[in-house]
C-alpha cells in the first residue's frame, strides 16, 4: 500500500488507545544501527505509559503487538523517519522521506496530521522501468527513492509477449505487435496502480530497458 493510501486509512481510525511512534532515522550503515535502541526507548516509554493509564491485563495484548511490530522492522532500509501506528485493530509502519519531531502519541485517533503536512511539502512521483520481457514501478518523492510497487499489477513479468523465434524477429511486424500488446496491458496496469494524466506513449520496439517518469499526486489530502 502506498504512503498515501495508508495515511488516509489510518487518519479515520479511531481506537482507545491509539498509538503513534514518530523518530527521525538513518539511511545509512552504521548510523542506522543507532535507529534500533532508540526506537527501543521510545517503545519502551510507551509500554510504561500505557500501563499507568490502563488495566494491565486491557492493554497488554496491544502493547504484545507494538513489540512485535518494532521489533519485526529492519532498520536496513530506513528513510529520513520512520513511524509506527499500534491500537486493538492496526500494527503498521512507514518509513518516510520527511524529517518529524521525534516523540510518543498516545490518543483515540493517530497523530497523522503532521505526517500529512509533512509528505505535502514534497514532489512525488513514480519512475516506471520497463524492457520487452518486465515492468517495474518505483515509487520517490524529491530525489529520494521510497519503494518499488508490489501488488497484484507490478512487477509485471512479460512470460509470452516477445518474439522468441529469430523467424519471428525477422519478420517485419511481428515483434512490435507482441511489443505493442504488452505496452498496452501495462498501461492499464498502470492506470489502475496511479490513475496518473498519461502523456503519449510511443509504441516502438525497444530492445534495452527504458525508464519514463510519471507524475503524479501521491502527496495525500489535505486533511
Amino acid at each position: 500500500m502506498m504512503i498515501a493510501d495508508t495515511l488516509k486509512k489510518l487518519r479515520h481510525s479511531v481506537s482507545d488507545p491509539s498509538i503513534t511512534i514518530l523518530l527521525n532515522t538513518h539511511r545509512t550503515f552504521p548510523d542506522n544501527e543507532q535507529d534500533d535502541i532508540k526506537l527501543k526507548n521510545m517503545v519502551n516509554e510507551a509500554e510504561s505509559r500505557l500501563l499507568a493509564a490502563h488495566e494491565k491485563r486491557d492493554i497488554l495484548p496491544v502493547i504484545e503487538k507494538m513489540k512485535n511490530l518494532a521489533g519485526n522492522i529492519d532498520h536496513k532500509f530506513n528513510l529520513d523517519s520512520l513511524v509506527l501506528f499500534i491500537n486493538h485493530d492496526t500494527a503498521e509502519f512507514l518509513r518516510l522521506p520527511v524529517a518529524v519531531v521525534d516523540r510518543v502519541n498516545i490518543g483515540t485517533s493517530f497523530a497523522v496530521r503532521e505526517i500529512v503536512r509533512a509528505v505535502n511539502q514534497t514532489e512525488g512521483y513514480y519512475i516506471l522501468c520497463f524492457s520487452q520481457k518486465k515492468a517495474r514501478l518505483l515509487e520517490a518523492q524529491n530525489d529520494q527513492f521510497i519503494q518499488e510497487i508490489n501488488n497484484d499489477d507490478f512487477p509485471m513479468v512479460n512470460d509470452t509477449l516477445y518474439a522468441t523465434q529469430s523467424l519471428d524477429r525477422s519478420l517485419a511486424g511481428v515483434e512490435e505487435n507482441y511489443l505493442r500488446e504488452f505496452l498496452t496491458v501495462w498501461i492499464k496496469r498502470l492506470s489502475s496502480t496511479i490513475k496518473p494524466t498519461l502523456c503519449p506513449l510511443s509504441s516502438s520496439p525497444m530492445s534495452a530497458t527504458m525508464a519514463t517518469t510519471v507524475k503524479s499526486p501521491t502527496s495525500p489530502p489535505p486533511l
